[in-house]
C-alpha cells in the first residue's frame, strides 16, 4: 500500500501482493501459483483496478515490450463469512517458482472514509504441491508466514486439506474520533456504582468504565490512559 510510516489515508490507493519462494528453500513452487486476500472492512478493489502482474524477471505485464507471463484476479466474495471484508483471489500464468524467486500483483483500491482505524490485510498464497514448508522462526509477527491447512477452501478450488502460507500486513489511519467516556466507582462500602467511593483500608475498589463512539467513524483499536489514586491523594483523575 502507499503509505507513509505504516499510515494511510482515505481515498484511492494501490494494493501490491507478492509470492515469495524464500531462499532457503529447496525445492521449487509449481502449478497454480496464486494468493488470496481477505481485505479489511472499507478497503476495496475498484471495478477498473489497472491490475499489472510481474514476474520472477521483474517483467511487468503492462509493458509491450515484456514477455511476462500474466494473470487474473476475481472478487471470491464482497462481504466473506458476513464480515464486511472482500475476499480477493490473485493468479499468475507462471508455472514454477524457483527458490529466491517472486511474483507480485498490483490492483487499484479504494478505502473508504467510514474504513476503521487499523487495517489488517491477511494474505494466503497457494501453489498446488502438496507440500510447503517455511522458514524456521517465522509466526510471531503479522508479517511473518506460517503454515496452515485451507480448511475453508479460500480459493475455491474445492479442496479442504491442501497446504497454504499466511502472511499480511496492517496499516493505521488516523483522524478526529470522538469518543465519550464515564468512569464510576463502587467500593466496599458502596452498594452501587457512582462519582464517589467509599472503601475501607486495604479494601478493594472496582471501576466501571463506559465509551460511547459519536464520530460516525468505525475505531478498531484505541490505547487508553488512565491515572489511578495515589497515596495522600483523595480522588480519582
Amino acid at each position: 500500500m502507499e503509505q507513509n510510516g505504516g499510515e494511510v489515508v482515505s481515498g484511492s490507493n494501490r494494493m501490491e501482493v507478492k509470492l515469495t519462494n524464500s531462499t532457503s528453500s529447496t525445492l521449487a513452487m509449481q502449478e497454480q501459483l496464486e494468493t488470496v486476500v481477505l481485505m479489511p472492512p472499507g478497503v476495496t478493489v475498484n471495478d477498473n483496478p489497472n491490475p499489472e502482474y510481474i514476474d520472477k524477471d521483474d517483467r511487468s505485464s503492462q509493458s509491450s515490450s515484456s514477455a511476462a507471463g500474466g494473470g487474473a484476479y476475481d472478487i471470491l466474495s464482497d462481504n466473506y463469512n458476513d464480515s464486511g471484508r472482500q475476499l480477493v483471489r490473485i493468479r499468475w500464468n507462471d508455472r514454477i517458482l524457483r527458490p529466491g524467486n517472486d511474483l507480485a500483483a498490483q490492483l487499484d483500491v479504494t478505502i473508504s472514509e467510514n474504513t476503521p482505524n487499523h487495517l489488517l490485510f491477511q494474505v494466503y498464497g497457494f501453489s498446488g504441491d502438496e507440500q510447503l514448508a517455511v522458514p524456521e522462526g517465522q509466526g510471531s509477527s503479522i508479517k511473518d508466514t506460517t503454515l496452515e491447512t485451507d480448511t475453508e477452501d479460500l480459493n475455491e478450488n474445492s479442496t479442504v486439506d491442501e497446504p497454504r502460507l499466511k502472511s499480511g500486513n496492517s496499516y493505521y489511519m488516523s483522524g478526529e474520533y470522538q469518543i465519550e467516556s464515564e468512569k464510576l466507582v463502587k467500593g466496599e462500602l458502596d452498594e452501587d456504582y457512582s462519582t464517589f467511593g467509599q472503601t475501607v483500608p486495604g479494601g478493594n475498589i472496582d471501576y466501571q468504565l463506559t465509551f460511547t463512539n459519536v464520530s460516525g467513524k468505525d475505531i478498531s483499536s484505541m490505547t487508553l490512559m488512565d491515572v489511578l489514586p495515589s497515596v495522600g491523594g483523595f480522588g480519582y483523575n
